[in-house]
């Protein structure tokens, strides 16, 4: 496994995880929160989220690349 790959999967499910347990705590605590912590989940935790998920898509992608690359497709 190359260096850039575990570096970019540990980054990707540091994301996806801190972002995915912002939200859900948000949306399932039984406190009553303000309105600012609504946005803040919403541009903050959701972004982290969405930017892991990226991340990961995009290393998936380049993994599948450099794999044809080698293959010869």
């Amino acid at each position: 496994m190359k260096t850039r790959y575990f570096l970019w999967s540990l980054c990707s499910a540091w994301m996806i995880g801190i972002g995915l347990r912002f939200v859900l705590e948000s949306f399932f605590s039984n406190k009553t929160y303000p309105v600012f912590v609504c946005f803040d989940t919403f541009f903050d935790w959701l972004g982290l989220f969405l930017l892991g998920l990226l991340l990961f898509i995009f290393m998936l992608w380049d993994i599948k690349k450099e794999y044809e690359k080698k293959v010869g497709k």
